[in-house]
């Protein structure tokens, strides 16, 4: 008897399973998690060719966290960094918001990347960040965006994005990638005192100094 009903739950059960996983697989194709590893770059230093922050390359630009390209107090003029296909290349600072934690670069052959994300940010959407947290290149960090709009955050009218991931050193300035698999904004911080809860630059700040 036992064994017939737990055969019967187990049918019963199935077709969720099954669903559930093809959900998963759905939304997270290989092809689109390639591309965004593939424009995703990291900040290496000088001394230690190290990783120390990420970035991301978007329609021929270079996008990192403002906070990334200044170090001890100081603001760089030229950055290293090293692509998926681990080269090297110098770039060049163009434009720099630190209220926003946002800063583009450029340097010489600079392929396209990744595209803006046209999408507005809802609770619930599935998000995707790239980057070097603690040194763990290259890896993909899968989550939901917890809340569209947050306001204030590591710096004075910064307004920012939710999300449910937990960011480590490393993680700033990644690309947050939306389900168009256009990029919303960087990892700016994490959120004090949650071990899962991380902020990105919202997707409005980018836009407005793009052009």
């Amino acid at each position: 008897m036992r064994a017939a009903v737990a055969l019967f739950f187990a049918l019963l059960l199935l077709p969720c399973c099954v669903s559930y996983t093809e959900t998963r697989i759905q939304s997270l194709p290989k092809d689109q998690i390639l591309r965004i590893r593939q424009a995703t770059v990291a900040l290496v230093d000088l001394m230690t060719d190290e990783p120390y922050c990420s970035g991301v390359i978007v329609e021929f630009k270079l996008l990192t966290a403002a906070h990334c390209v200044r170090r001890n107090g100081i603001d760089s003029k030229f950055i290293l960094v090293r692509t998926f296909d681990n080269q090297i290349h110098i770039a060049v600072i163009s434009k720099t918001d630190r209220t926003h934690d946002i800063a583009i670069l450029t340097y010489t052959d600079i392929p396209v990347g990744l595209t803006l994300s046209r999408a507005e940010p809802e609770v619930g959407d599935r998000v995707l960040v790239a980057g070097h947290p603690m040194g763990l290149e290259w890896s993909v960090l899968p989550g939901y965006v917890s809340h569209p709009s947050r306001d204030g955050g590591a710096a004075d009218g910064q307004h920012w994005l939710q999300t449910n991931i937990g960011f480590a050193p490393g993680n700033s300035g990644g690309p947050c990638v939306g389900p168009d698999g256009g990029v919303w904004g960087v990892a700016s911080f994490r959120i004090k005192g949650f071990a899962d809860m991380g902020a990105c630059t919202h997707p409005d700040d980018l836009r407005a100094m793009w052009w």
